[in-house]
Formats: C-alpha cells, sequence, structure tokens
C-alpha cells in the first residue's frame, strides 16, 4: 500500500527518539508565541497514557511529522500535531489529520474537538478546510483571548466509510492496517494513498 510520495503514517512511541525531537521542535516554535497560561501541549510521559494514539509521519523513512488523539467517552481530541518546515507544503499536515480522524472512527468516535491558537493561521486554515468549526472552551479548557477551540463531527455513515478507506481497524488499543482482508500488526498505519483522496472528494 505505498506511493509514489513515500509518506507513511504510522502509530510510534511518543518517547521514541525522534518523536521526543519532534515534540522539543514543536514547543520551541510555539513558547515564543504565547504566553504560558496559554500553552496547553501534552508532555512526553504524557503522551504516553493508555487513552492516547500518537502517529509518526514518515517521509523515505524520515520523521517529519507528528500528531496525537486523546480519546474521551464522547469525544476525541487532536493534539500536538505538527510537520517539519523542510515537509511542509506538500499535504502531510492535512494526511496527518486525516489519519487521527479515522484512528478515531475506529474506535467509535464520532466527535473531534482541539484547541488551538490564533497567532497559527496556517493550523486555523487548515482545520477550517477540514471541516471544524469554532466553538466554545471544553473539557478542562478556560477561555483565553489566544486560545481557540474547534469541533467537529460528521454522518454515521461517512464515519464508516472513512475508517474503511483507511483500511484502519484496531484491537488492544494499538492500530494496524488491512491488507488483502488480512490484519497486519506491524507499525506502519497509513500510507497515503490518491484513491482515497478522490474518494474523499466524492462525497
Amino acid at each position: 500500500m505505498s506511493d509514489d510520495t513515500g509518506l507513511v503514517i504510522g502509530a510510534e512511541r511518543a518517547d521514541c527518539p525522534e518523536a521526543v525531537a519532534l515534540v522539543a521542535e514543536l514547543d520551541a516554535t510555539l513558547e515564543p508565541l504565547y504566553p504560558p497560561e496559554s500553552q496547553h501541549g501534552l508532555d512526553i510521559n504524557a503522551l504516553l497514557a493508555p487513552h492516547i494514539t500518537f502517529l509518526v509521519a514518515r517521509q523515505d523513512g524520515q520523521a517529519v511529522g507528528c500528531g496525537g488523539l486523546k480519546q474521551f467517552a464522547d469525544y476525541g481530541e487532536i493534539s500536538r500535531l505538527y510537520v517539519r518546515p523542510s515537509a511542509r507544503g506538500h499535504g502531510v499536515a492535512s494526511e496527518i489529520l486525516h489519519a487521527l480522524e479515522a484512528c478515531a472512527l475506529a474506535k467509535g468516535i464520532g466527535v473531534m474537538r482541539l484547541e488551538t491558537g490564533n497567532r497559527q493561521p496556517e493550523a486555523l486554515e487548515l482545520y477550517r478546510s477540514a471541516g471544524y468549526a469554532v466553538r466554545a472552551p471544553f473539557g478542562d479548557y478556560s477561555a483565553h483571548p489566544n486560545c481557540v477551540f474547534m469541533k467537529k463531527h460528521w454522518p454515521e455513515p461517512r464515519s464508516i466509510s472513512m475508517a474503511v478507506w483507511y483500511g484502519v481497524q484496531l484491537s488492544g488499543g494499538a492500530p494496524h492496517v488491512q491488507r488483502n482482508g488480512m490484519s497486519h500488526t506491524r507499525r506502519p498505519l497509513i500510507r497515503r494513498q490518491r484513491r482515497l483522496k478522490v474518494q474523499r472528494r466524492q462525497l
């Protein structure tokens, strides 16, 4: 299930060296933009919690981005989505977001929420273009001038179809990919495919 771009998105431990480096780069990017009280990013230990799925995007084997999914009783939360500057402009962030959504759908989650910042126009545009709308604070978050809270939900038929298109299933909380009707538990989870993009556009 490879494609011409060499992009593979898979579940990995957040404390592996490459994931740690990605999270550190994200923190270094956000630190000068926001005061401490409006920075809510999870640290590495928090990302290891059993209710969090952490994905790493690799381009030709090199880690270029990451993202996390926090699972709650009635929604999933996007967290720590980041793409290295050298890999931007090629749709990698969008693919990570779609992969996180597919993981949520495979877990039976039909509502997604997130918190981002008002000084990240690219992130805001990414989420808006993916169907997220601004909403009030949720969970343990409090309102802050720099914080933007967003939400997305989809009808059940689309949820099922999107999860199937990505070939995602979950067993014991670990994502794996479907190939020819057989379940594989190897680490690579999702490979970008042009046919999936065509099917999504037809909705």
